[in-house]
């Protein structure tokens, strides 16, 4: 007979070395942003299964892009075993967007930040325009 503790161990000492490197892709969903510490979490789902997963803030740090719920991803990670409540997540290397890579994704979510702040676009160019005489 085992107790909670010893299957639980045993649990995390058949399937961490296992999947030491896994590529995942599935939907952010329960994106919270960045905790006190710079970590990230939200689950990755597809149709039929959900997925804990931790980015710490080393790795998010590093990101080229926001996080946003509902975004479709490509992970790459570890499996992790958190003996104390016996659940697994994954802990996150690299991220990228699916069907497009990050730079592009970065540069469109910079865009439409500057034009959202007045930055960029149209709107700039007539305040820049009314700033000179001609």
């Amino acid at each position: 007979m085992l107790s909670v503790s010893e299957l639980t161990a045993q649990v995390k000492d058949a399937l961490e070395p296992s999947f030491l490197r896994v590529l995942v892709r599935g939907e952010i969903s329960n994106f919270r942003g960045a905790n006190s510490a710079g970590h990230l979490y939200f689950a990755l789902k597809d149709k039929r299964a959900s997925l804990d997963v931790k980015v710490w803030a080393t790795t998010a740090r590093g990101l080229r892009f926001a996080l946003k719920e509902g975004m479709a991803v490509i992970v790459e990670g570890s499996l992790n075993v958190y003996e104390p409540h016996g659940r697994y997540s994954l802990i996150v290397n690299r991220i990228e967007p699916e069907g497009v890579g990050a730079r592009a994704l970065a540069f469109e979510q910079l865009k439409a930040k500057l034009l959202k702040g007045g930055l960029l676009g149209e709107a700039r160019c007539r305040s820049f325009r009314r700033g000179w005489a001609w």
